[in-house]
């Protein structure tokens, strides 16, 4: 986009000299008498003849554009045919179009992470994610982590649709006797992919985590909350995130959504 605005900003440059050129050159010029005019067919390779008739229209002499074969006649007196040629030379030139880049696959994989202030990290943990919860350890209060929920996104870096891609799924680990299981809703939307020095950035505009988790009270109730993550973000691909964190009181002291994005094509 930003090649292509140059360009149009070119054009105009020119078009706006050439005209300032053409008031100088036909405002003090004798005027040729009509027996002395010329005819000349230019052929258009790059640009529609219409697309610079204004240009041209209020130079002496006449000129006739065909859009379908390309072909502009001009008939008037020498200097307008010099004027005109000299014109479409510097105008008539290949576009600069900016380079689409192709739809990319990419997958984000989310890892619900559960922390309490009592208890070991499970073994249950993936390897990828012990450099993570060893960062956490040293900066949140809670001892034991473990892993409650894996899910995986795939999703395409350049598509039309304004609505997130959306995954939902159970949580069996916060499964309360005689409640309904507790469940999730993960959504992101894909704004881009960047190349940077050390690889690439993947931009999401929306990344949102909605969980609805069972709560016995201690009266012996049941009671249901809900929690939220919401954040814009970029992504570093192949690298481990800790996007947010979100608690229930009485079940989970923490909950961390952990995201890693992958360019997979």
């Amino acid at each position: 986009m930003q090649k292509q605005a140059t360009l149009w900003i070119r054009t105009a440059i020119i078009m706006a000299a050439l005209v300032l050129c053409a008031s100088g050159a036909f405002g003090e010029e004798k005027q040729t008498p009509e027996s002395d005019w010329a005819s000349k067919m230019i052929k258009l390779e790059h640009i529609n003849p219409s697309s610079v008739y204004d240009l041209f229209r209020r130079l002496p002499g006449n000129l006739q554009t065909d859009s379908e074969l390309g072909l502009m006649v001009v008939y008037g007196p020498p200097s307008t045919l010099e004027f005109v040629e000299e014109a479409v030379k510097q105008l008539d030139v290949p576009s600069v179009r900016p380079a689409q880049s192709k739809n990319r696959n990419v997958e984000i994989t989310a890892w619900l992470v559960g922390a309490g202030r009592a208890g070991d990290s499970g073994s249950d943990v993936a390897p990828l994610l012990r450099p993570v919860i060893g960062q956490l350890q040293e900066r949140f209060p809670y001892q034991g982590y473990r892993l409650l929920e894996t899910t995986t996104l795939r999703l395409r870096s350049r598509t039309r649709s304004r609505e997130p891609s959306r995954i939902s799924g159970l949580i069996p680990d916060l499964a309360v006797e005689g409640a309904s299981p507790a469940s999730y809703e993960f959504s992101v939307y894909l704004n881009a992919i960047q190349s940077t020095s050390s690889g690439h950035t993947i931009s999401a505009d929306y990344v949102w985590l909605e969980a609805k988790i069972p709560v016995r009270t201690s009266a012996g109730s049941l009671n249901y909350s809900q929690i939220q993550i919401q954040t814009q973000m970029a992504l570093p691909a192949g690298k481990t995130v800790v996007v947010g964190k979100a608690g229930v009181q009485g079940v989970v002291d923490g909950i961390f959504l952990v995201l890693q994005a992958n360019i997979v094509d």
